[in-house]
């Protein structure tokens, strides 16, 4: 698999791979839907594609899904990259496999930056900002005995 490092898009950090390796294990195929959230490169959208499932790619950045649909070209794989914060882009629809590796470092302030690559790390004060929307809506977007 080859990711190409794009300026301004957060390359994955190694618990990304560890994340890759356990989607490999799922055995994904045909058929199965996965949902990356605040997919960045689109690391994990391809290697669930290059499984075989139809991959969804989800971000707020405009150059992160202009490097997921570069990896997803690179590879050799269709990875469908939308625009909006979380589940927004979704709405509705529900998928087999929800994956993330969100931004988890504490913040200081309150407000979480709305730019640069700042914004791909700050987690808000408790470093939970993201993970605790995540957790708090993903069970209306997966689908019965999907993996979260």
């Amino acid at each position: 698999m080859r990711l190409l490092p794009l300026p301004g898009v957060f390359q994955p950090p190694s618990d990304s791979y560890m994340l890759a390796d356990q989607l490999r294990r799922e055995r994904l195929g045909p058929g199965a839907s996965v949902l990356d959230l605040g997919t960045g490169s689109g690391h994990l959208a391809v290697v669930a594609a290059l499984a075989g499932a139809s991959a969804v790619a989800v971000d707020v950045s405009r150059r992160a899904l202009i490097s997921a649909r570069l990896n997803a070209a690179l590879n050799g794989v269709r990875v469908t990259a939308l625009r909006g914060d979380l589940f927004a882009p979704v709405a509705g629809r529900r998928f087999d496999v929800i994956v993330s590796n969100p931004p988890y470092l504490p913040h200081p302030g309150e407000a979480l930056p709305q730019r640069g690559l700042a914004r791909a790390i700050d987690a808000g004060p408790r470093g939970r900002a993201f993970l605790d929307r995540i957790c708090a809506q993903a069970a209306g977007h997966l689908a019965p005995r999907g993996l979260l």
